[in-house]
């Protein structure tokens, strides 16, 4: 039966913190789009992108390509190594 009030409690705790989430939302709703705005990249990715069928097809046709690839072709070497002596 406590646990049942202590869950109860956690419940009306919780919708309190949510009720003050959603009222600081509601109330800076322009200065979030605005800040969102900031976040967007020019070819339109970016934060509140509405993605489509066609985005994920063609990261997954990317994603295939790549695995055809050996381990040389997917990592290229930057530089030379030079194996170290022996001591």
């Amino acid at each position: 039966m406590s646990a049942l009030r202590e869950e109860s409690a956690n419940v009306e705790n919780e919708n309190i913190y949510l009720r003050q989430i959603l009222s600081w939302v509601s109330a800076r709703e322009p200065q979030l789009g605005m800040i969102i705005q900031q976040f967007k990249r020019e070819d339109g990715f970016g934060v509140g992108y509405t993605y489509t069928k066609a985005d994920f097809e063609s990261a997954l046709s990317k994603a295939v390509e790549w695995s055809k690839l050996s381990a040389e072709e997917r990592y290229p070497r930057t530089h030379a190594t030079v194996p170290s002596e022996s001591l």
